[in-house]
């Protein structure tokens, strides 16, 4: 799936998403898991089309993060709060 692609499945979709967070990032995609209704949902988009703020390296085995951090896939997959907002940017 695409960045756009991920974004309008958001869209379309978004009153049945719990959230979306970020699994971090491989030589190749940057990894996200949503939690839809009771279903799993994996999404990876290509890291030429993304550029995260805060990367982080997939991770490799069963004793790693299921996610670092909540993203809004509405707002360019930008790390959120707890409440839904984006996190301000630290200078």
């Amino acid at each position: 799936m695409n960045k756009q692609e991920a974004a309008d499945w958001y869209a379309k979709y978004h009153s049945m998403v719990r959230w979306v967070g970020y699994q971090g990032s491989d030589d190749h995609f940057h990894h996200f898991i949503a939690r839809v209704m009771d279903e799993w949902n994996f999404i990876r988009i290509d890291r030429a089309e993304l550029q995260m703020d805060d990367e982080r390296p997939m991770a490799k085995g069963s004793s790693g993060p299921f996610s670092y951090y909540a993203v809004d896939p509405s707002r360019n997959f930008e790390k959120i709060d707890g409440t839904g907002r984006v996190e301000k940017k630290r200078l």
